[in-house]
């Protein structure tokens, strides 16, 4: 006992300390037992090469050189869908060629092109090329390259995130930080811009990294701050974008880079941008794109593959649709009803093609195409198709075609 206060007892050879508030040289208090359970304060733990796990010198406590294992609470912080590129229902692989004239291209799912104003073309494809952990990339080629840029002449990869995904990011009086991964490999090497969007605000905030080594895997990290001047809603609208500069012109990198969050200035955009397109046959690849509330980006979520191509047909779906033709020739009145597998996230302009032209299903009795069916009411649960032709094929022959329905952002 030190003034009458037990430090240690013992018993059958083994000593036990009691309550003991351990400091360090510099009277720190290191290890408190004062409540129900012992804390470390002020430590830094080490493993057993010396490198830093625990660091508690800042305000909070933060994890480093940790391989962080999902669980329940870990799930489905990524607020991007197919990040890992895997999922690809429009093309099967096939190359998107011609883009970069018309926005909104849309090529693997979720990923569209953005801003028109550019004359270097580029295709997307999904490729087998990617880092270790990983299957699939986004490849982006130029073909038609524009060595000087136009003012003007600027072109984006990148996602659109519903509000019901990412509200929480900008709740009113909780705006958060966020923290942004990727894996990335070019021809071109040098300072890329991504810019990280607010579509109902119009605000946004952009960061730059650099492609240290031509052709090779890096990866790359950024923190984007919370951005206290705006808020999302929970809708089915679009709330957040995210997306990889490949080119910009002088009216998109003439001012000072946007590092806080603010009202759009295309001058501040794309500050120190590279330009991709100045070469014919340059690439640039992306995957495990990865954005989740926070100051340090996690190992990227690997979700399962059904699960991620549920999250993607909510925004485009595809799939065969087969019956029988209900009624004969002549009659206007002869419908088929689609039922989409996942709920959709808003009704979706949709069509039905058999053999390449819209309207089209098959005959499957007799091999031949029927024409001029066409999708009418519905909702995001389902669509009702009709013929308005004058003539569906005989009745109760058996008929099939495929669907294709889009609600994207």
């Amino acid at each position: 006992k030190v003034n009458g206060v037990t430090l240690a007892t013992e018993e059958s050879g083994t000593v036990t300390l009691e309550n003991p508030q351990i400091k360090d040289s510099s009277n720190n208090l290191v290890f408190d037992q004062s409540g129900s359970r012992p804390v470390l304060k002020n430590v830094d733990i080490k493993d057993s090469s010396n490198n830093l796990i625990l660091d508690q010198s800042g305000t909070n406590p933060v994890l480093k050189n940790v391989e962080v294992v999902n669980n329940s609470s870990m799930m489905f912080r990524n607020k991007l869908i197919n990040g890992d590129m895997r999922i690809d229902q429009r093309n099967a692989g096939a190359a998107v060629t011609g883009v970069g004239g018309t926005p909104g291209v849309y090529s693997l799912d979720r990923f569209r092109n953005g801003f028109p104003s550019t004359t270097a073309r580029y295709s997307i494809q999904q490729v087998n090329d990617a880092p270790a952990g990983f299957y699939n990339s986004l490849k982006v080629t130029i073909t038609t390259p524009e060595s000087s840029l136009a003012s003007n002449s600027v072109s984006v990869i990148g996602q659109i995130i519903e509000g019901f995904n990412c509200y929480d990011i900008k709740t009113t009086g909780a705006q958060k930080p966020t923290a942004f991964s990727f894996w990335v490999k070019s021809s071109k090497t040098g300072t890329f811009v991504v810019e990280f969007g607010d579509f109902p605000n119009a605000r946004a905030v952009s960061a730059t990294y650099t492609i240290s080594s031509a052709n090779t895997w890096e990866y790359k990290t950024i923190a984007f701050p919370a951005d206290t001047g705006a808020t999302w809603t929970a809708s089915n609208s679009s709330a957040a974008i995210l997306q990889f500069f490949l080119f910009a012109g002088s009216d998109f990198t003439s001012g000072t880079l946007q590092t806080t969050w603010a009202s759009y200035t295309n001058a501040n955009r794309a500050v120190g941008q590279s330009n991709l397109a100045d070469t014919n046959g340059a690439t640039f690849y992306i995957t495990g794109v990865q954005l989740e509330v926070g100051t340090v980006a996690t190992p990227f979520e690997h979700r399962p593959i059904g699960v991620e191509l549920s999250l993607c047909k909510r925004y485009y779906a595809t799939g065969r649709v087969s019956g029988l033709v209900g009624y004969a020739g002549g009659r206007l009145s002869s419908f088929t009803d689609v039922n989409f597998e996942v709920e959709m996230r808003a009704i979706p302009t949709a069509y039905v093609s058999y053999n390449g032209t819209v309207g089209t299903i098959r005959d499957n009795n007799n091999g031949t195409a029927l024409t001029g069916w066409t999708t009418i009411e519905g909702t995001n649960q389902y669509i009702a198709v009709r013929n308005s032709n004058n003539s569906v094929g005989a009745a109760n022959h058996h008929f099939s075609t495929t669907y294709f329905a889009d609600s994207e952002l």
